[in-house]
């Protein structure tokens, strides 16, 4: 490489060719990655919304039936012999 070449590039006053198609395919690349990220944490979070809603159904479930048992054995405690 001429230094006349070399000096332009190194000043910032000159570009080598091709630098940016490949900077800007680098860059595709980047949010290509970033964009398959986010859409595996959006599919991971749903998931884990999905499962936190299911854990709070069967969370009211067995309190109703821990209150049910409850008022159950209090009835037996009441019963005439």
């Amino acid at each position: 490489m001429p230094e006349d070449e070399f000096e332009l590039y190194f000043s910032g006053k000159a570009v080598p060719p091709g630098s940016w198609e490949m900077h800007f395919s680098e860059s595709i690349h980047s949010m290509q990655e970033m964009a398959n990220v986010l859409t595996d944490l959006e599919t991971r979070h749903t998931r884990f919304l999905k499962n936190v809603d299911g854990l709070k159904g069967r969370m009211r479930e067995s309190q109703v039936q821990y209150y049910l048992m409850g008022f159950l054995f209090s009835l037996d405690a009441y019963k005439i012999k």
